[in-house]
């Protein structure tokens, strides 16, 4: 099963969220053991990289980073995913279109998202940490 996971889960686990932690690092948890094929965009990890660099010093954040690109794959938000979501009147949130548009080239089962509202007309299901983790039992 191929998850492609939203910024927000990443933030969730490096920065250990409160309610959401336990959900994230059970997810980390299964891509580490290969129970499911994690993906992120390189656009959130730098997005993440972004968002936290006032909290971390930037060696703490490169560490965790390389750590999370090292237990999901990365892959890249092409010029093609940018101009559809650019030119898609659904799509309000650009970061979520790129996401959205990158998981439906690369046929992915699952965005796996906090934020299912951004993602309303995507053709891959969207579903949050909590309730994928209970579609999969583990």
């Amino acid at each position: 099963m191929k998850a492609l996971f939203d910024t927000n889960v990443i933030i969730d686990y490096i920065e250990k969220r409160g309610a959401f932690t336990e959900d994230s690092t059970r997810l980390f948890d299964l891509c580490r053991s290969g129970f499911i094929d994690g993906f992120i965009t390189a656009q959130s990890v730098s997005d993440t990289n972004y968002i936290l660099r006032k909290k971390f010093t930037v060696e703490e954040l490169k560490n965790v980073l390389y750590f999370v690109c090292n237990t999901l794959e990365v892959v890249s938000i092409t010029k093609w995913h940018v101009l559809d979501a650019l030119s898609d009147e659904k799509v309000k949130d650009l970061e979520d279109g790129f996401i959205m548009k990158c998981s439906e080239d690369n046929m992915f089962d699952y965005i796996i998202s906090r934020d299912r509202d951004g993602f309303v007309k995507s053709r891959v299901p969207v579903i949050t940490p909590k309730d994928f983790l209970s579609m999969v039992r583990t």
